[in-house]
């Protein structure tokens, strides 16, 4: 899975006080939460996978407003002010979600790309269990500053 960021590309604050990363914490649900409200009928790779098995390329379309909210969760998690003790975790997650983000652009264009579309599901199913493990460190640390 390819890192498209760095420290540089993220907002690291200079607190880690219990405020500080609850404060982090709600952003950080809310964010995930907005990005993809209104989206959770059926999943991404639903979409695909039900195209795909059809054949019925032009449902590919209906991905388009997942990764038009994928880019937006990005781009508000870039401007999230982090507190240090949590950067480097940022950083892997909002690399996740760059990553899972290639992923469905690959399965979008399933039609002109069929080997680019099978790379982007391996490396969907990648991201989620990395991100399942991911979410696992979140809960550790934010148990540890718990308010």
């Amino acid at each position: 899975i390819p890192s498209f960021f760095t420290n540089k590309d993220i907002t690291i604050g200079r607190d880690d006080s219990k405020l500080s990363i609850q404060t982090y914490r709600n952003a950080i649900n809310d964010i995930a939460n907005i990005s993809m409200k209104g989206l959770t009928t059926k999943h991404d790779v639903q979409i695909f996978s039900q195209a795909t098995d059809s054949q019925n390329y032009e449902k590919l379309k209906e991905i388009d407003p997942y990764l038009a909210e994928y880019d937006r969760a990005i781009a508000n998690l870039k401007k999230l002010s982090v507190p240090p003790a949590l950067a480097a975790l940022h950083l892997e997650y909002i690399n996740l979600v760059a990553a899972q983000t290639d992923a469905v652009r690959r399965m979008r264009n399933a039609q002109s790309d069929p080997i680019g579309s099978t790379m982007g599901v391996k490396q969907y199913l990648e991201v989620q269990d990395r991100l399942t493990v991911l979410f696992e460190k979140f809960l550790d640390v934010f148990g540890k500053f718990a308010v």
